[in-house]
């Protein structure tokens, strides 16, 4: 995030609280904040801890990434979504 306010970038985080597998949450938040660019974040990145809770890890990397896409698609003028994975 300081990389892109120091760019000039005016950067608007994500309530903590979102989760993103609710697709009306995720769509309210992108409506609200009408980005350019959304920078996906949200996931697990631990490759043990998946394998532990697969099914969870699937919820929130696979359908979380399909909620903010189709959020992303839903804006007028959608944002460019860059999936960090």
């Amino acid at each position: 995030m300081e990389h892109l306010v120091a760019q000039g970038d005016d950067v608007v985080c994500s309530d903590a609280g979102l989760d993103v597998t609710e697709g009306a949450g995720v769509m309210a938040a992108l409506r609200q904040a009408a980005p350019e660019v959304v920078y996906h974040l949200a996931g697990w990145s631990h490759v043990g801890a998946s394998w532990s809770a697969a099914g969870e890890a699937y919820r929130v990397n696979v359908l979380g990434t399909v909620s903010v896409v189709e959020a992303a698609l839903a804006c007028d003028p959608p944002p460019a979504v860059l999936v960090v994975s």
